[in-house]
Formats: structure tokens, C-alpha cells, sequence
């Protein structure tokens, strides 16, 4: 069973608040350039 994320963080914005739907999550993020997404797994 794969492991839940447990938070998500945005190089330019830091942590980020999440929703789950179903199987996935989401973010909202202001548009810019470029980003990345750190995601960081449940133990």
C-alpha cells in the first residue's frame, strides 16, 4: 500500500496547504516562472 503524503512544501512559497481527492492531493500555487514541489512521505 503506498504511503500518504504528509506535506507539501514549494521552493518559492515554503509549505503549502493540501486537499486530498481520493487517491491524489492538491495545492494551489500563484503562477509564476518556474517552481518545484518537495513532497515528503507519511512513515
Amino acid at each position: 500500500m503506498p504511503r500518504p503524503v504528509e506535506r507539501v512544501e514549494s521552493v518559492r512559497q515554503g509549505a503549502l496547504e493540501q486537499r486530498r481527492e481520493g487517491h491524489a492531493i492538491g495545492v494551489e500555487l500563484p503562477p509564476r516562472d518556474t517552481d518545484m514541489l518537495k513532497l515528503y512521505w507519511a512513515d
